[in-house]
């Protein structure tokens, strides 16, 4: 299935289901405001960098671990 991501002004991270339109996972952020959120082209790693990071550095996550 599909899956876009975006950012959300409650500081979260929304993946979504593209068919249904709905939210599959909100993924907390306490680093701050995400700046930028993308899926790796095969959809199985997600990165995110965001606002208040204390070493500008970008957080990369599996996508397999963040659908359970």
């Amino acid at each position: 299935c599909k899956r876009v991501v975006s950012r959300s002004l409650d500081l979260t991270i929304k993946i979504w289901d593209v068919e249904s339109g709905e939210v599959v996972k909100t993924i907390p952020n306490p680093t701050g405001e995400v700046v930028e959120a993308v899926f790796s082209p095969d959809g199985k790693q997600l990165m995110w960098t965001s606002t208040r990071s204390p070493d500008k550095s970008s957080q990369l996550f599996l996508a397999d671990w963040l659908m359970k």
